[in-house]
């Protein structure tokens, strides 16, 4: 058992407080975004995108839009984390396939015929509720790369999102999925209390 990294993964609370004189560099937030995106996807689908706002006065037009709370404001940064549909389109897959190599010319229409079998089996599986899934692996993903570089945030769903997507010219196709406000935590957070494994899974042998 690794000791440090179970310590680590203990370690992260969700901070409001944050110092509003933090700076988190550009070549932190490429990193940061580099480890989130090594998060699983269905079909590899990587269906993520992030809006990264890094301004003040941008951030208090979104602060308006979240209820004014107040990390918003104040954080080093807001990600906005949306989903996007389209890549879960059979013809999107495989041309990323045939980019990276994942796949060979000869086996493309093999698999066309396995993804359309699997979304006529499975439907959800290119739903909004995919998005949701896969987009919330990566927004994990994010929150541990964020406590890695030394940084803390907070998940938030309490946001108008529809204004948030007007207001940043964003497509508006993509589907919300959070906000994650981070930057140097000013107070701790809350202590973390958990329900027993007992209260909530079922084990069969």
């Amino acid at each position: 058992m690794n000791d440090t990294a179970i310590d680590f993964l203990k370690s992260r609370v969700s901070i409001r407080d944050v110092d509003p004189d933090a700076v988190v560099t550009a070549a932190e937030i490429e990193q940061i975004l580099t480890i989130a995106g090594s998060a699983p996807s269905g079909n590899n689908s990587q269906p993520w995108k992030v809006a990264v706002v890094q301004n003040k006065d941008m951030q208090a037009e979104i602060y308006t839009r979240a209820y004014q709370q107040l990390q918003v404001k104040n954080a080093a940064g807001v990600f906005l984390v949306f989903g996007d549909r389209s890549a879960y389109e059979i013809d999107h897959l495989v041309a990323e396939k045939l980019k990276n190599g994942t796949l060979a010319p000869a086996g493309e229409g093999m698999f066309r015929k396995k993804i359309d079998f699997f979304y006529a089996s499975s439907p959800a599986e290119n739903s909004v509720e995919a998005i949701m899934l896969d987009c919330g692996l990566f927004a994990m993903n994010l929150l541990y790369a964020i406590k890695a570089f030394g940084y803390d945030a907070v998940p938030m769903r309490g946001a108008d999102f529809d204004a948030i997507k007007k207001y940043l010219e964003l497509s508006e196709s993509w589907q919300p999925v959070l906000m994650i406000p981070f930057g140097k935590a000013r107070t701790a957070g809350n202590e973390k209390i958990r329900k027993k494994p007992a209260e909530f899974s079922l084990l069969f042998k």
